[in-house]
């Protein structure tokens, strides 16, 4: 069962099974009971909940979740399921300890109704045990060398994901790409254009920059939160 739960959880997300987990996405956002408590990020500021954000180290929502999706943020099947399982988690965690059960008990129900949903996907070969196990544990990693050159809509990912960094995290990530590269420094001084190697040993070293690019990127984004509390 642990070795099949590892192959489904590395079923690649590809635009079909991503059409279909974007209909299981807002699906949810419809459930008819607890819908609207998991449809958009917490508003923990207009909410007082001013300790959110050290508690919860991860937020997540059916809305982002969706725009992960439609963004080819996820790869393989377990990052989506391991993302939407945060959701669950995070809203059991934080409500804990309260006296009102009512956000425990969406956040079972919601979760009871995702895993129906998902095992339903027909040709997946899902079951509510693989993804129990899937969320609960780590799944081997595919070194770059067996993940092959990046397809075109990763690197186009990567460039949008680049140009959303502030110009010094921008700079900063293309140095380090070209020095890996062995390749003359880039002319910063203007608008930042970089042509991406994707063959061979170079596309290891473009997969290790869109790691590099996408940690900056939440760095980024985490502090824009903290600033805003």
């Amino acid at each position: 069962m642990a070795d099949q739960a590892v192959r489904t959880g590395l079923t690649i997300i590809d635009d079909k099974l991503r059409h279909e987990l974007i209909k299981v996405v807002d699906q949810m956002k419809k459930h008819k009971q607890h819908g609207s408590v998991f449809a958009e990020p917490v508003d923990y500021l207009a909410l007082g909940l001013n300790d959110y954000l050290e508690v919860i180290k991860r937020p997540m929502d059916l809305s982002t979740l969706r725009s992960n999706l439609m963004a080819g943020e996820y790869i393989y099947l377990h990052q989506f399921l391991k993302e939407a399982d945060l959701m669950w988690s995070n809203c059991r965690f934080y409500n804990s300890s309260q006296a009102d059960t009512y956000f425990i008990r969406a956040a079972d129900e919601c979760e009871r109704e995702f895993n129906r949903k998902m095992t339903n996907i027909e040709g997946l070969g899902l079951n509510a045990e693989q993804i129990k196990i899937i969320v609960q544990n780590p799944i081997p990693v595919i070194s770059a060398e067996d993940e092959g050159p990046m397809t075109l809509l990763q690197l186009h990912l990567l460039s949008k994901k680049l140009a959303d960094l502030p110009r010094d995290a921008q700079i900063q990530c293309v140095r380090w790409y070209y020095k890996q590269l062995a390749l003359p420094e880039i002319d910063c001084s203007s608008d930042i254009r970089v042509v991406f190697k994707n063959n061979g040993q170079h596309a290891k070293v473009t997969r290790e920059l869109d790691k590099l690019v996408t940690r900056k990127l939440d760095e980024t984004r985490l502090l824009q939160k903290i600033t805003k509390m």
